[in-house]
């Protein structure tokens, strides 16, 4: 048998393994596939006939054994017409990707207090949709969701809604009904509808928990914003394209900001980003032209793919020491970048042409006693001029607090009664938040992979 014979022998054999592992049943007319922790199951991808009213139950029997509903199938009821009423378990906590896209027959939707997560067209072409409520609980609502319900005029927001993305509502009659000028649903900013006029200065109001991505993509006439306590969250490209914005201000409690957030606003001079936020999301600032200051807070842990591409005049960087990892062109194209100051002694990761093309005579500098490991770490070898210097103000853990590992799991001991824990993947998804009780935290975690730990100010890199 040749090798390459094998190799698509090989293939098919996983394969038809993998198969066979995955056990799928049918109960009225509704298909659910096992899942791998063998007591669960999910509302598969549908083939069958399925009209009328669907009420999908909170757990299903099959040969003897009770499985709980979980989860639904992306896509899986999509352009399903005849479809009018839907009624989701309160075991389901996520309405997944295009779950009833184009269902055009569907005119009752119910949801159950469990659910925190609408995701991508979850519910989008669903023209018949009148009205629907988002109950308590629900956090995010991505891009989408919701697009082309033509139908759907009323919606009743939870206050626990604090992020939505692009194009949530477009082509509702909910959103064609609202006036021109800033728009809300609920305590989110969903956008600014209309043409803003020249040289316009907002202030978005207080009880805000939210921007939503887009909110004022390709505003021109936006030159400031001031961003109020309680926001949390700001969706992707929110200011994209605000070629006329020289001012942004934020507090310190917005924990999360998006991709693209000033993407081509090329006459933004500075910017100081809140003290919350963990990572510096991919094109960031890129092609901000104008931009000469920029303040990366302690606590960020990476800085994203292209987040400061062609930011032609911006003349020295300081990189805190919780940065672990920089991107695919971070720094790409900064041609005036003089000075970049790295204060992790411990050289982060820099990915391909993470500071290509930026001035040749920048000088690197790193804390004292670091160089060394500088001058042999990829991305970082490649300045000519590396210095040491005293980097003031880096912390340290609080004392009395441990972050290792043991066995299978991340062990978190002495952290404060209330302190907020946060666990990210390497690719800077977070996994999960916990609240410190005052005693000792066991954190399971799948072995094989590089974690980030956050616990208050501090940022502790992690592989189990």
């Amino acid at each position: 048998m040749s090798a390459m014979k094998k190799l698509l022998f090989l293939s098919i054999s996983l394969s038809l393994a993998f198969a066979a592992q995955a056990v799928s049943f049918t109960i009225n007319n509704v298909i659910y596939t096992v899942k791998d922790d063998g007591v669960s199951v999910e509302v598969d991808d549908q083939t069958n006939a399925l009209s009328g009213n669907l009420v999908i139950p909170s757990s299903v029997s099959y040969s003897g054994k009770d499985y709980a509903v979980t989860s639904i199938y992306s896509y899986a009821f999509s352009e399903y017409t005849d479809l009018t009423s839907v009624t989701i378990p309160s075991s389901i906590k996520s309405i997944s990707d295009g779950a009833f896209y184009y269902c055009s027959g569907l005119t009752s939707v119910t949801l159950p207090a469990s659910v925190q997560y609408i995701r991508e067209s979850a519910f989008s072409g669903c023209t018949a949709l009148s009205s629907i409520t988002i109950p308590d609980g629900v956090q995010s609502i991505e891009n989408y969701a919701f697009q082309g319900c033509t139908s759907l005029a009323s919606f009743s927001f939870p206050s626990s809604l604090v992020s939505i993305e692009y194009d949530a509502f477009k082509n509702t009659a909910w959103y064609d009904n609202q006036p021109d000028g800033l728009v809300y649903a609920g305590n989110v900013l969903y956008i600014y509808k209309g043409t803003m006029p020249d040289n316009t200065s907002i202030e978005i109001q207080e009880g805000t928990k939210g921007i939503a991505g887009e909110a004022f993509y390709g505003c021109d006439g936006l030159v400031s914003v001031t961003v109020p306590q309680g926001v949390v969250a700001i969706g992707d490209e929110a200011f994209r394209d605000c070629g006329n914005l020289i001012s942004a201000s934020f507090p310190d409690g917005v924990t999360w900001m998006g991709d693209y957030i000033f993407d081509a606003c090329n006459n933004l001079p500075s910017v100081v980003l809140p003290t919350g936020i963990s990572f510096l999301d991919n094109c960031f600032f890129r092609s901000c032209y104008d931009l000469t200051s920029v303040t990366i807070p302690q606590g960020v842990v990476w800085i994203g793919e292209y987040a400061f591409e062609d930011c032609y005049y911006l003349p020295k960087v300081i990189i805190p020491s919780s940065v672990n990892l920089i991107k695919r062109s971070a720094f790409v194209d900064c041609s005036s970048l003089k000075e970049v100051h790295s204060q992790n002694a411990t050289p982060p990761t820099v990915e391909a042409y993470g500071f290509y093309n930026i001035d040749d005579n920048c000088t690197l500098y790193v804390p004292i006693g670091s160089k060394a490991a500088y001058q042999s770490a990829t991305g970082w070898s490649d300045f000519a001029t590396i210095v040491e210097e005293e980097v003031n103000g880096i912390p340290s853990l609080t004392s009395g607090l441990s972050i290792y590992t043991d066995k299978d799991a991340i062990v978190v001991k002495g952290a404060a009664a209330g302190e907020m824990i946060s666990v990210y993947a390497a690719t800077g998804i977070q996994l999960l938040t916990l609240v410190a009780d005052g005693e000792e935290l066991r954190i399971p975690l799948p072995l094989g992979a590089l974690y980030f730990v956050k616990v208050g100010g501090s940022v502790v890199k992690v592989v189990l």
